[in-house]
């Protein structure tokens, strides 16, 4: 259906308190939430074709929570953790 947030997000996301400890701006949290954003823009479009609108409501529901989490570590980077 879409292609999977790639391993180097998921370790990024594992380690974000850590990686934010050491250098805020870190590339790799750029990296990750630009990463969340394409997925989110995957599941959204893969859903269009799905008849069921079930199946497009759920699609929507882990898109807003890829696109949440996205936000989370914009807000993570702008405040002093």
């Amino acid at each position: 259906m879409y292609q999977a947030i790639n391993p180097s997000s998921i370790e990024t996301l594992e380690h974000i308190v850590s990686i934010m400890a050491e250098k805020k701006h870190d590339a790799r949290i750029a990296e990750l939430t630009a990463d969340l954003k394409l997925a989110a823009d995957e599941v959204v479009r893969a859903a269009r074709s799905e008849e069921d609108h079930r199946t497009r409501s759920a699609a929507q529901s882990v898109a807003d929570g890829l696109i949440a989490a996205a936000e989370i570590c914009v807000r993570m980077q702008e405040a002093s953790i």
